[in-house]
């Protein structure tokens, strides 16, 4: 079994997101309903998401626009205490995404007990966030720093930019698991709910040596048999939300039909 496979239980694992309200300190925050809010939607949404069977969730600050590629002190502390506050009342095991700051989020994975991390840890890119450097190295330095028992999950391509570097995906995700050191890929579409092409995943694939490619971003009932064929799982957003909106809440009946989906492929 590859890492992601130890950490599931199984293989072709679904992962659903809990993306926070906006974060104290960013542009969207609601002063009004404060952190109370954020953590009752998060508990809410990861409650929807376990009693609909996915195999793991993901945590995010999604909402917290415009990303910073190092985050505030106000940031950490407050998505923690989110955490602390919802994982615990889950039997799932769980992993963070600090948008975009890979090194403050391998610290909360670590104080959280979360298993692993999805963020950019090799390549360089631009686009709305305007020059990006990823701080892979220094994330995973810090892993073995302070003992993180944390996977690394490396965004293959980009959601909301371009990447300046001219290699095929085949040489990038061979770069990443060779050189970056990373423990599994994921390959996403242009934005969030916009789907990967599968061309893209079997490259990422080809490149990839046995680690494992999950799906980033587009997954929907429709599409996911096909998509597990060629990945190993899918990080799953919004297609889970009301009215397909990314940042809304979990719609439970949506997680179901969903798992439906994904158990019968599973089935053959």
């Amino acid at each position: 079994m590859n890492i992601l496979e130890r950490i599931f239980g199984r293989s072709k694992y679904i992962i659903g997101c809990v993306h926070f309200l906006p974060l104290p300190g960013t542009p969207g925050y609601d002063e009004a309903g404060g952190m109370r809010a954020i953590i009752a939607r998060a508990l809410e949404d990861a409650t929807r998401l376990e009693q609909g069977g996915v195999d793991g969730i993901l945590f995010a600050n999604e909402a917290d626009t415009p990303y910073q590629q190092r985050v505030g002190p106000e940031i950490v502390a407050a998505f923690t205490r989110c955490v602390a506050e919802a994982a615990p009342k889950i039997a799932l095991p769980f992993g963070i995404n600090m948008l975009l700051d890979p090194v403050a989020g391998m610290a909360v994975a670590h104080a959280s007990g979360a298993r692993f991390l999805r963020g950019y840890f090799t390549g360089t890119y631009v686009g709305d966030t305007s020059l990006m450097d990823s701080r892979g190295a220094e994330a995973l330095r810090l892993r073995r720093y302070i003992g993180a028992d944390v996977a690394a999950i490396a965004n293959a391509t980009c959601g909301f930019g371009a990447t300046l570097d001219p290699r095929d995906l085949t040489a990038v995700a061979h770069g990443a698991v060779t050189h970056g050191r990373v423990d599994a890929l994921s390959v996403s579409g242009l934005a969030a709910g916009n789907p990967a092409s599968f061309e893209a995943v079997a490259k990422a694939k080809a490149g990839a040596g046995g680690v494992p490619v999950l799906i980033g971003t587009g997954a929907t009932r429709d599409n996911i048999r096909q998509f597990l064929d060629v990945a190993d799982g899918a990080i799953v957003a919004t297609a889970f939300k009301q009215d397909d909106k990314t940042l809304n809440p979990v719609d439970p009946v949506r997680v179901q039909e969903f798992m439906a989906v994904v158990r019968a492929a599973r089935n053959g």
